[in-house]
C-alpha cells in the first residue's frame, strides 16, 4: 500500500494524519503561480512529490 492511500484511508475513518508531520509546503518554498503541483524557492523548481519526498528525508535523518 502507498503511503499516500494510507493516509487516504485512515482520514476516512477518522484519523488525524497531520501529527508529526512536518508543515507543507517547507518554509521558503511557495506554490508555482503558474504550474499546478509546482513549488519553487529561489532558483529551484520541484513537483509536489519531489518536494515531498525531499522533506521526508530530512525528517528520517535527524
Amino acid at each position: 500500500m502507498r503511503a499516500d492511500d494510507l493516509q487516504k484511508l485512515m482520514t476516512y475513518y477518522g484519523f488525524d494524519v497531520t501529527i508529526g508531520s512536518p508543515p507543507f509546503p517547507p518554509e521558503g518554498w511557495r506554490e508555482h503561480p503558474t504550474a499546478p503541483g509546482w513549488f519553487y524557492k529561489g532558483q529551484r523548481v520541484l513537483t509536489e512529490a519531489q518536494l515531498r519526498a525531499e522533506v521526508a528525508q530530512a525528517v528520517v535523518a535527524e
